[in-house]
């Protein structure tokens, strides 16, 4: 440490070409450093998903769930396999043992999954990817004087203005589930040969989205569906039910009666006695907490004067405003710092040792925002405290240094 004192003392150029670095390096670190709530850590976790349109749970567990966990659970980097057989879908959750290569446990699962499986007729190729963390930016409420199915366009509306605008995704709490009711007599289908389940087999049959190959290459790729699925009450109402021994079906409408309603069974949120939907946009940790609260707040100056009379946007929840108040927390006290400094060491000492010091408690910040970038680091609630916490270190060190050089 002494030798590398002496090297600039010795050498004044060098000691001011460094600083010349420092504060290039600090305000390259500025302008390109991410703000987040909690610092990026690594999560060694892959996620599968596994569609097959129309198959019912106990299809998806037999043809999809079971064959992939016995192809993949051998693997020596994987800990722990958390898998869920739903309707339409499989979907696995797999750990990785501590310090397992997330690249590499990737390409054998991948190899994996394509050497043992047998994909059932209608299922599609499973997608293998490492798992996404998103952050929450604020949560917003929607409410007012509105019906089931007004409020949840109101809130699919926000949802797509916000994705074209940069936010990365959008939750929702609340949302009016909607479903269709096909509602007919056991006398009607009786009539046509049929009995409720093979009714519902034929609608099933009828209704579904198939996948049909992929167009383009490498990042143009694309996957191509064929869409059979009906997706209104309309729409629905004209599917065609195939009768045994007859060359012509049935409309669906003429024998049931089909209504677009609200699931009476699902969780609803209320605010003021009226019904409200939360909206919940998200980040990825690499984006910018406060440019996607930027983003946010824009959104919500542009919408709110577009809102239906006696309907409101309740900000709940603003994470960001944590992040930037801390922030400004160390400005303030950066600032303060700086002022007296600058007081006591004019008025004790000398103005060219004054000049130094002064200068010294910004160069040593930037030194330290220039670091962070170049080891990929981001400014963050703890980072923060600990500059915060460096900062009067910072202060007396270079009023004490300074004295003594001097004296």
């Amino acid at each position: 440490m002494i030798s590398f004192v002496h090297l600039f003392t010795k050498h004044r150029v060098a000691a001011n070409l460094l600083m010349v670095v420092m504060i290039i390096t600090g305000l390259i670190g500025i302008d390109r450093l991410r703000t987040q709530f909690f610092p990026s850590f690594d999560l060694d976790i892959i996620i599968i998903s596994a569609p097959w349109s129309g198959a019912t749970a106990e299809d998806v567990q037999i043809g999809l769930t079971v064959p992939i966990e016995k192809s993949i659970k051998e693997l020596a980097r994987i800990d722990s396999i958390d898998a869920t057989s739903q309707f339409g879908s499989a979907n696995f959750r797999i750990e990785l043992v501590e310090g397992a290569n997330l690249s590499q446990a990737l390409d054998d699962i991948n190899q994996r999954i394509k050497q043992n499986l047998i994909l059932p007729e209608g299922a599609e190729d499973p997608i293998v990817s490492p798992l996404t963390r998103y952050e929450n930016i604020s949560n917003l409420l929607i409410t007012g004087p509105l019906t089931p199915f007004e409020l949840q366009k109101l809130a699919l509306k926000a949802e797509q203005e916000l994705l074209a605008k940069g936010i990365r995704r959008v939750e929702f709490r609340g949302l009016p589930a909607r479903e269709i009711q096909i509602e007919t007599s056991t006398e009607t289908i009786a009539s046509l040969g049929l009995t409720l389940d093979s009714l519902a087999d034929r609608i099933l049959t009828q209704a579904r989205d198939l996948p049909a190959g992929t167009t383009g290459r490498n990042d143009g790729e694309r996957q191509l569906r064929s869409l059979e699925q009906a997706r209104n009450q309309i729409d629905i109402a004209n599917t065609v039910i195939s009768l045994d021994g007859s060359p012509v079906g049935v409309r669906l409408g003429n024998i049931a009666t089909v209504r677009d309603r609200v699931n009476p069974k699902a969780p609803y949120l209320t605010h003021k006695r009226q019904l409200a939907v939360e909206i919940i946009p998200q980040r990825t940790e690499n984006d910018s907490t406060l440019t996607m609260a930027e983003i946010t707040n824009q959104w919500i100056a542009e919408t709110t004067p577009r809102l239906p009379a006696g309907t409101e946007l309740i900000v709940l929840d603003e994470r960001w405003q944590y992040l930037n108040d801390r922030i400004n927390l160390l400005l303030k006290n950066g600032l303060t710092g700086l002022f007296f400094v600058i007081i006591i060491l004019y008025l004790f000492l000398n103005q060219r040792v004054a000049f130094w010091v002064t200068l010294g408690i910004p160069v040593s910040f930037l030194a330290t925002l220039g670091i962070l970038w170049l080891f990929g680091g981001t400014i963050n609630m703890i980072s923060l405290f600990g500059m915060i916490m460096a900062l009067g270190i910072i202060v007396d060190d270079a009023i004490v240094v300074a004295e003594d050089t001097l004296t």
